[in-house]
């Protein structure tokens, strides 16, 4: 379903998504990091993809039930070299585009 109407995912199923389709490996920090919130053990993904290593560090402040924003799911998409059209949008410079529009900007 294009944008507007796609619903975004939370963040638990970004990161089951991540680990099923695209091999990523959920990992925490050995250290804790000490946060406006106290300490914490910071999380990230790894994804190992035709020989290149990405690494997104998961935001601190959203919890696994949380919906994610379009910037936040852009992001962690680009850093993880996953394609966002998995998510039934396309990610731009310019933002959120329909995945069905042709390069001419129609339909």
């Amino acid at each position: 379903m294009p944008y507007p109407f796609a619903p975004m995912p939370t963040l638990g199923e970004f990161i089951a998504k991540s680990e099923a389709s695209y091999g990523a490996i959920l990992r925490h920090s050995r250290n804790e990091i000490e946060g406006p919130d106290g300490l914490f053990k910071a999380r990230y993904l790894i994804r190992i993809h035709n020989g290149d290593q990405y690494h997104s560090v998961l935001p601190p402040n959203i919890g696994d039930d949380d919906v994610l924003t379009p910037h936040v799911l852009r992001r962690l998409c680009s850093r993880l070299d996953v394609p966002s059209s998995d998510y039934g949008l396309t990610l731009t410079d310019n933002g959120w585009e329909p995945t069905d529009i042709d390069e001419g900007g129609q339909g």
